[in-house]
């Protein structure tokens, strides 16, 4: 392979390597978030209702993304506060833009909540009491 075609090749896999990091978000420790479903989640505080939202890196100096705060009722459930925590936030505004980071943020919450297992968080509420 001529020096030419090196350079070409190697141009198109920054660009590609660019083109793929836009598309998802990130923590501060480097770790690209590509799907909502590897965020860990902990139920952090039981008395509080309190899901800490984790990074999916498990050698994160952050650890904590974001929190969803819950109400129960029964065996019901409702969310009265998610969100990602500000530096989270930030970071991903410089990296992607504020609305791009709005939109994908928003729809990984949206998919964290959904990916719950509630009717085990209502179990453990329960033998907590």
């Amino acid at each position: 392979m001529n020096v030419e075609n090196k350079e070409a090749l190697f141009e198109a896999l920054v660009q590609e390597n660019q083109e793929t990091e836009s598309d998802y978000a990130q923590c501060p420790c480097g770790r690209l978030i590509r799907s909502p479903r590897e965020y860990g989640i902990f139920l952090f505080n039981i008395r509080e209702h309190e899901i800490n939202i984790l990074c999916p890196n498990e050698g994160c100096h952050l650890g904590e993304l974001g929190r969803i705060r819950f109400t129960t009722k029964g065996r019901s459930w409702s969310v009265e506060e998610a969100s990602f925590n500000s530096f989270f936030v930030f970071w991903n505004s410089d990296r992607l833009g504020e609305e791009r980071t709005k939109a994908l943020l928003e729809s990984h919450l949206k998919s964290v909540i959904n990916g719950i297992d509630w009717l085990s968080v209502m179990d453990r509420l329960e033998i907590s009491r």
